[in-house]
């Protein structure tokens, strides 16, 4: 765990390996318990925020290779704070020179703030490693089971937690729809009364952080 348990009840707090070392050193004692715990563990290293990760990558890319390496499961579910790089900006501000209430509504895009990224494709490219980018936390606990049944594989699986959709859940999903799995794909109906103006019909492709900002949109 990388960070605070300030959010955790005491009662789970020994559930927890507490550690606040930097992002290399984190992602080495998960892989370090993947291996000395007993069979049938389970190791979930929470890093940093999307970018800092790059401090660790060389571990996680050797932890997805440990087996083939030293014959040592070395993988582990790995979490990290994904975000937005575009969010809604409605804040109303005070004219500094003429006194003015004035209300800003516009798409501010946070281009190069260090906790916020777009590029996950890199980590997806890893050799035994499965990206998971829920686009919230609904979608993030239906993905988990599929996330553990890949870990008991031997992958490596990195998961970026919407972290700014916090609190921002989609429609509720039915109760009949499963678990998700690695090959499954979510089709959803969007009912309007206004028809696309090319004649032809809307199909949205959405990957990672943008699925926040699509589902807005439509």
């Amino acid at each position: 765990m990388y960070g605070e348990l300030n959010k955790v009840e005491a009662k789970h707090t020994n559930k927890f390996v507490n550690i606040m070392p930097q992002e290399a050193q984190v992602m080495q004692v998960g892989a370090a318990m993947r291996v000395a715990l007993p069979k049938n563990n389970l190791s979930i290293v929470k890093g940093p925020h999307t970018i800092f990760n790059e401090h660790c990558r060389d571990i996680m890319k050797y932890g997805s290779m440990l087996m083939c390496d030293r014959g040592l499961p070395g993988n582990v579910i790995y979490v990290f704070d994904g975000g937005s790089i575009a969010n809604k900006d409605t804040f109303k501000f005070e004219h500094p020179e003429t006194g003015e209430k004035i209300q800003r509504d516009f798409w501010l895009a946070r281009v190069g703030e260090h906790h916020n990224t777009s590029e996950y494709s890199s980590y997806a490219a890893d050799a035994n490693t499965v990206v998971c980018t829920p686009m919230d936390m609904q979608f993030l606990s239906y993905c988990f089971d599929e996330m553990v049944r890949l870990y008991d594989m031997g992958r490596f699986v990195t998961c970026v937690a919407p972290t700014t959709s916090f609190g921002f859940l989609h429609p509720k999903l039915p109760e009949s729809v499963p678990k998700f799995g690695i090959n499954d794909v979510i089709k959803v109906s969007l009912p309007g009364t206004q028809a696309p103006l090319n004649g032809r019909k809307l199909v949205v492709l959405a990957y990672g952080p943008d699925s926040k900002f699509v589902t807005r949109v439509m």
